[in-house]
Parts: structure tokens; sequence; C-alpha cells
């Protein structure tokens, strides 16, 4: 991180983060600060929001004004401010808030009692990459990963960005903290100006095939847009799925690899995007051997290719 008055940047293959007040100036600021403690019996109330719930004004998180609409302006301006000649689009899509500190019951998985009224909670508002205008969903091994638990592709697993809002009252600042950060892809050529998709009662079918055999429990969005798939040079092909987000389960006997979601811990790794080919209406099994192995890029299908 390099720390230029009152503002932190790091900007590298891959990754960029723009913070302010710097990093420094805030861990500066804790180790002077007197924190106040909660009773051990308190534990935060964690909330994650859903593209289908989003609501751009809403303060989510406890004792910060912070809102999507927020983040996303903070995000556009520091995009602008440093690529200002290249055409870089995000939207929000997920935010994952704490409503406050209250007493916890882990037995009943229930809160009550008054918020604890010194946290100040951090707002993440999770964004996707827009390419011509199409949303990049994320990358195939970080889709098949959360599911599978396999790492492999880590690395890769996240395209978008995030803004962080956090107010500063706990640690005896005023100002409000502001965290952009973003790991992008660059077009670098198109494949075809158009690719034929399937029909969508197919993708309803496949969809309904999943739920029928008990794989699929619970769906809350589904979007059309871009999964990013790594070839052997280490570039990214784009090809287009439909993505529901829900819970999906290698079969139907299976149940949770951890605990069921909870209250404090609403995330389970059985959560996740469900890809299914746009072009093929064919479901990307994260199980799957083929598709899950390094450098495997799904063949895509184009207008020639069926002669029309």
């Amino acid at each position: 991180m390099l720390t230029e008055g009152n503002e932190s940047f790091a900007n590298e293959a891959g990754i960029f983060r723009f913070d302010t007040p710097s990093l420094e100036a805030m861990r500066e600021a804790t180790r002077q600060a007197e924190l106040q403690e909660h009773s051990p019996r308190m534990a935060d109330k964690p909330g994650i929001v859903r593209i289908n719930e989003l609501d751009w004004d809403t303060a989510y998180s406890c004792n910060n004004e912070g809102t999507v609409r927020v983040a996303d302006e903070k995000m556009t301006e520091a995009i602008s401010r440093f690529f200002p000649e290249e055409d870089i689009q995000l939207i929000p899509h997920w935010v994952y808030a704490h409503s406050g500190i209250y007493l916890y019951d882990e037995r009943t998985d229930t809160y009550s009692g008054d918020p604890w009224p010194y946290f100040y909670a951090p707002l993440m508002v999770y964004f996707d990459q827009v390419v011509g205008g199409i949303p990049l969903l994320g990358t195939a091994a970080g889709s098949f990963s959360r599911f599978t638990g396999d790492t492999r592709g880590d690395e890769k697993r996240f395209v978008g960005g995030i803004g962080i809002i956090r107010d500063l009252d706990d640690i005896g600042m005023t100002e409000t903290y502001y965290s952009m950060q973003a790991q992008l892809l660059k077009p670098t050529g198109m494949l075809a100006e158009d690719l034929p998709l399937i029909g969508f009662d197919r993708v309803l079918d496949t969809y309904g095939a999943l739920i029928a055999a008990g794989k699929l429990r619970s769906v809350d969005s589904l979007r059309l847009g871009y999964i990013a798939w790594q070839g052997k040079d280490g570039g990214f092909t784009l090809l287009p799925v439909w993505a529901a987000e829900g819970e999906l389960f290698q079969s139907a006997e299976a149940d949770y690899s951890g605990k069921a979601p909870t209250q404090q811990e609403p995330d389970v790794t059985e959560y996740g995007q469900i890809l299914v080919n746009a072009q093929t209406g064919e479901w990307m099994d994260p199980w799957n051997g083929e598709e899950n192995q390094p450098s495997y890029v799904p063949a895509v299908i184009t207008w020639d290719s069926l002669g029309k």
C-alpha cells in the first residue's frame, strides 16, 4: 500500500484498492483509542441482502449512514479518478451488513434486548463488473468451488468490486471510512458479434429437473450474464449463462456440509450461483470432473457453426 496524505492506494495486476482515511491513520487512531468492550454473552447480528431485495437507500448497518447508493457513487468516483481512460462499469449485486450487537442465545439462535451502542458496523457492498452492457457474474472456478470446497480456483474466484463504508467514532475519528476495491478483467477481443441462445423454457426445465431431483432447494434470483472460464494462456473466455442464486446439494440425500444457516451465521457452503449454459440449456455441474479441470472451456456455439 502507498500512503499519500490521508489516503492509501494499491494497484497491481488484477487488484485495485483505495482507502480514505489511510490505513496507517486508522491503525494509529486504533492504538490510541480506549475501546469499549461488550459482554461475552453478546454477539453481532449479520445480514446478507441479495439482489432481489436490495434497496439502494437503506442504511443496513448499525451506526452507519452508508447506503448502496453512496457506495456506488464512491466506487464510480474512484474508478473515474484512477482510470480516466478506461471504460469500467460496476453495478451493485449484494450487501453484507451488521444490524447490531445483542444478547445472543446459541441454543435457540435468538437475539434479545437493546443493541450495544458502541458498535460502528461496516457496510460491505459487492459489485459485478459490466462488460459491453452485460453483467459478469464471476468465474466458473469460483462458482464451482463455492459448492465443492475446491480451492484450486480461489485466486481467480472473485471478479468485480467491493465498497466498504464505516463510521469511525469508536476510534475517535470524525471522518467516514471508505474502501473501494476491485478485481477486474479487461476485454481484449470478441469471439462473435452475436451468439445464439437456447429458449428460456429449456432453461426453466433444467432448473425444474434439479428441483425435482432434490438438489436445488431454494432460489432467490435468476439472471442472464457472462461467466469467465480461464484458459491455458491465463486469459479468460466470457460465455453467456443463466445464474440462479440459491442452495444446491450434490444429491437429494445430502445435507449441509457444516452447520445449517442460522441468524448468526447465515452464509453456508451450499449457497451460490447455479449455472446453466445459455447456449445449450445444460446445467454446469460443479461436481463434474471434466468441467472442473484446469483450462477447460466449453465449446462456443456461433451462428456460423449452426449453418445460419
